[in-house]
């Protein structure tokens, strides 16, 4: 309970304890729990039939936007549509809560192996790219003829695309054929 300390003030914690009481003959409304928001969960019934209650959820403050009240934890969901018989405890919520950190970490440091991992491939396969180009250096296989790193005269550097320019434009010499 010391969780709820900033959310529920201890008069209302004494009041959802009268609340819980199920042995109050003219209640037809329970307190059930609280989850880690402070929000409250109660059972009720409005025709007497106590095999099955209804369920609802009552936040701690209004909220502008009803998309604003989609803080439900998934164990105060099934126990609202009736998948789960007992509700969750408080220790249960903030065991869950902790798991939940624990993956974030966990996942946190799974992607940092991969980043590193990834950048060690990269080194290793650059490393024998250059051991093998200085295999092909060593041998002096010679290039082919658009490998030759041409000059460029206006900036004075090598550009190794500078052999790769169209000697004719394919559109004049392309031919068609009729068929026959």
């Amino acid at each position: 309970m010391e969780r709820l300390n900033g959310k529920v003030t201890p008069f209302k914690q004494l009041f959802h304890k009268w609340c819980a009481l199920r042995n109050v003959p003219w209640r037809t409304k329970f307190f059930i729990g609280y989850d880690l928001n402070g929000n409250t969960y109660w059972e009720w019934t409005n025709d007497g039939n106590f095999l099955r209650m209804r369920r609802i959820k009552e936040t701690v403050k209004e909220r502008a936007f009803i998309a604003d009240t989609f803080d439900t934890p998934p164990q105060w969901m099934q126990w609202l549509r009736h998948m789960r018989k007992e509700h969750p405890t408080l220790e249960e919520l903030i065991a869950d809560e902790q798991r939940q950190i624990r993956i974030k970490v966990l996942a946190r440091q799974a992607d940092e192996r991969w980043k590193l991992e990834g950048e060690k491939m990269k080194r290793e396969h650059e490393a024998a790219l250059l051991a093998e180009l200085g295999k092909i250096n060593a041998q002096g296989i010679p290039r082919t003829q658009g490998e030759e790193n041409i000059q460029d005269p206006q900036s004075g550097e090598s550009n190794p695309w500078a052999g790769s320019e169209l000697k004719e434009d394919p559109i004049e010499a392309a031919v068609i054929k009729p068929r026959r």
